[in-house]
C-alpha cells in the first residue's frame, strides 16, 4: 500500500510533521506535564517546573510547522515521494534504550538512568560513525571512555541546570 499525493512533495515529512505539532500542542497545553514532588514555593513568574518542557512543546511546535509546509508541492513538481520508514538498527536500538530509560528512571533515579542511556546512545552512534575507518583496540577504548566522560558531564550540566535554574526536583 503506497500513500502519496502529487500535492505533497514527501509524504514523510508532512505525516511527521502532522504529528509533531499535535505532540508539541499537548506538550504546550497539558495541564500535567510534570509529576511528583514540585516545588511551587519558588515560582516566579517564568521560572517554573514545567517551562523546559513548554519551550520544548513551542519549539517542536515551530519546527513541525516548517517541516509540513515545506512537503506541501507549491510549485506542482512533477516528482513527488510516497510515504515510507526504513529503520535502521541504531535506530531501532535507540528507540529500545529510551524505552528502558523511562521505564528505570523511577527505580534506578536520574543520574543512574540517563548516564546508561546516555553512554549508550552515545558510543551506538559513536561507533556506527567511525566503524570503516579502522580503528585499533586502543582508539576504540578512547572513544569508549570519551563516551563515559561526555556522558557524566551531561547528567551534570542537566542536574545543575533542572534543580538549581528551573528548580524541578529529579526522580
Amino acid at each position: 500500500m503506497e500513500i502519496k499525493s502529487n500535492k505533497i512533495k514527501s509524504m514523510n515529512d508532512f505525516v511527521c510533521g502532522i504529528l509533531l505539532t499535535g505532540l508539541g500542542i499537548w506538550l504546550v497545553l497539558s495541564k500535567n506535564v510534570t509529576e511528583g514532588r514540585i516545588l511551587k514555593a519558588h515560582d516566579q513568574g517564568f521560572i517554573r517546573p514545567d517551562s523546559y518542557i513548554r519551550i520544548i512543546g513551542w519549539l517542536i511546535i515551530i519546527l513541525a510547522v516548517i517541516i509540513t509546509v515545506r512537503a506541501i508541492n507549491f510549485k506542482r513538481e512533477k516528482e513527488t515521494s510516497a510515504l515510507w520508514f526504513r529503520i535502521s538498527k541504531e535506530s531501532f536500538l535507540s528507540f529500545v534504550a529510551l524505552g528502558l530509560f523511562i521505564f528505570f528512571l523511577p527505580r534506578l533515579g536520574f543520574a543512574i538512568s540517563t548516564f546508561v542511556f546516555g553512554f549508550f546512545t552515545v558510543t551506538l552512534y559513536m561507533l556506527k560513525e567511525t566503524e570503516h575507518q579502522g580503528f585499533n583496540r586502543r582508539q576504540k577504548i578512547k572513544r569508549i571512555l570519551f563516551s563515559a566522560v561526555f556522558s557524566i558531564a551531561l547528567v551534570l550540566l542537566i542536574y545543575l541546570v533542572f534543580t538549581k535554574i528551573l528548580l524541578v526536583v529529579l526522580p
